[in-house]
């Protein structure tokens, strides 16, 4: 939001340097007599004895003011002499009520609220001109059903107001030119269109009446609610959520994410079926009806998914089942891949993709797969140069990470080297025996850490003589440089 703020305030110093502005943490002992000429007044976090009755700026373009001062008072008549105004940025102001004046702007554009404690913002509605509103974090309860009279709206920015309740029917489908609504770290309880004929909440369909909607961080906790043909071929920025339990925090910074807990005639639906495709952070938990992803979820690999976390799946067998999909790239972008609490899942690959798929993995950690008796064949292998760290924690059958599987026209002296991998966790895994199954394995260096594996039995670290099995967990066929060993 503050990109916006920053690029109409540089456009409008870079044509006209009349601008009065302080840097942060600087005293104002008075204000200046030369502010009846300025285009624009910038006050980020500087200190300043108190307002004007009357900001008497009758050629400003931008008002900015960032304050965290409890004591500061806003007068109620500051924007009368201020009527040219297209920004007001009061960002971190504490605007329990807010100044009458502020309705008498009838060129402001942009106006941004984020973190000012508001109550009652009704009267914004009177600004027909504007085309950008953000209230982040600022403790709203209710959205008025003024907002709808904003036709001209093209971004309003709810997020982090998760005490926001009530957004009455028909406000959000009035903003027919809205581009951008994001409503991240919002818990709204969505109403049901012709269900509910008392609903006091806007409906998922309402969305529906939007054209021009390109970015959407949206939650909806019961998926049962999620109306037809929801989702629009114009979402180019998304972050959803979709069924209980969900946070919106995120590791990654992606421009497309969702994070999906719903059945399998919903995950079916065209509308999630087209946002699957282009989504680069992709979250599934409970999945059901699905026992290989990239086939059932995408018939294409997912060629623009770069992150990838599945768990809780009591039908998932394969990640890639090949036999199933005609020649593609599985995964050609993906950067992490995590599997957690997979029951049935008995490999990552089932028959070889195509060469290049997972080629540029970096990161796979892989809990709780009891069925999982390995990680990729060593044909797999040949493309995952880029891994960085691999775990493997509490799978109860697994024995290597690299499998010879017949037909994978191995080169006998053929050496896979992982020079980028950093890290490798092994935990609780009481049936493990190497990395590879190349029986030619070769002994650690004295300079190695001495590997180590967790004995699920007694739940400590235990070398492979206290195991009383031989181990060998390195071979001539793997060769990697490792900062971590656990």
């Amino acid at each position: 939001m503050h990109d916006v703020v920053h690029c109409f305030a540089a456009s409008v110093a870079s044509r006209d340097h009349r601008v009065f502005t302080l840097a942060s943490g600087t005293v104002l002992k008075e204000w200046p007599a030369m502010l009846e000429q300025c285009s624009a007044i910038s006050l980020p976090r500087s200190k300043i004895p108190g307002l004007p009755e009357v900001l008497n700026c009758p050629k400003a373009e931008s008002f900015i003011l960032y304050n965290e001062d409890p004591s500061l008072k806003i007068p109620d008549s500051l924007f009368k002499g201020t009527k040219t105004l297209q920004l007001v940025d009061m960002t971190d102001v504490q605007l329990p009520t807010l100044p009458s004046s502020l309705q008498f702007l009838e060129k402001l554009q942009t106006l941004c609220l984020d973190s000012c404690g508001l109550k009652d913002i009704a009267m914004i509605g009177e600004l027909k001109m504007l085309k950008v509103l953000s209230l982040i974090g600022s403790n709203i309860v209710r959205l008025p059903r003024e907002i709808g009279q904003l036709t001209r709206l093209q971004l309003l920015d709810l997020s982090n107001n998760p005490s926001l309740e009530m957004i009455p029917p028909n406000v959000l489908s009035c903003l027919t030119q809205l581009e951008d609504l994001n409503m991240e770290n919002i818990f709204l309880q969505w109403g049901i269109e012709g269900l509910d004929s008392q609903r006091n909440n806007a409906s998922l369909a309402e969305l529906k009446d939007l054209p021009n909607l390109s970015t959407l961080y949206l939650y909806i906790t019961d998926p049962m609610i999620l109306p037809r043909d929801f989702f629009s071929k114009k979402l180019e920025r998304f972050k959803i959520l979709i069924g209980e339990g969900w946070d919106w925090s995120s590791k990654r910074e992606t421009s497309t994410t969702m994070k999906l807990k719903i059945s399998a005639s919903i995950q079916s639906e065209e509308g999630i079926q087209l946002l699957l495709k282009r989504t680069e952070d992709l979250h599934l938990d409970g999945l059901k009806g699905v026992k290989s992803v990239s086939y059932e979820l995408d018939g294409q690999g997912f060629p623009r998914l770069k992150h990838l976390h599945i768990q809780n799946s009591l039908e998932i067998r394969y990640i890639v089942d090949s036999t199933m999909l005609s020649p593609s790239i599985a995964f050609p972008l993906l950067e992490s891949l995590s599997l957690d609490n997979l029951s049935k899942l008995e490999k990552i690959c089932n028959s070889q993709p195509v060469a290049e798929s997972f080629s540029n993995l970096r990161i796979l950690k892989v809990e709780s797969c009891p069925m999982l008796k390995n990680h990729f064949s060593l044909h797999v292998e040949r493309g995952l140069l880029q891994l960085e760290e691999i775990s493997i924690i509490d799978c109860k059958i697994m024995e290597v990470i690299l499998a010879e599987e017949s037909g994978g026209g191995a080169d006998e002296d053929e050496v896979i080297k992982l020079t980028q991998l950093r890290t490798l966790t092994l935990e609780y895994l009481p049936q493990f025996k190497s990395v590879s199954c190349k029986s030619n394995a070769a002994s650690i260096s004295q300079t190695s850490p001495e590997p180590l594996i967790t004995d699920v039995r007694s739940n400590e670290i235990a070398s492979d003589n206290e195991l009383g099995t031989p181990m060998t967990l390195f071979n001539k066929k793997v060769c990697f440089i490792l900062m971590t060993l656990a």
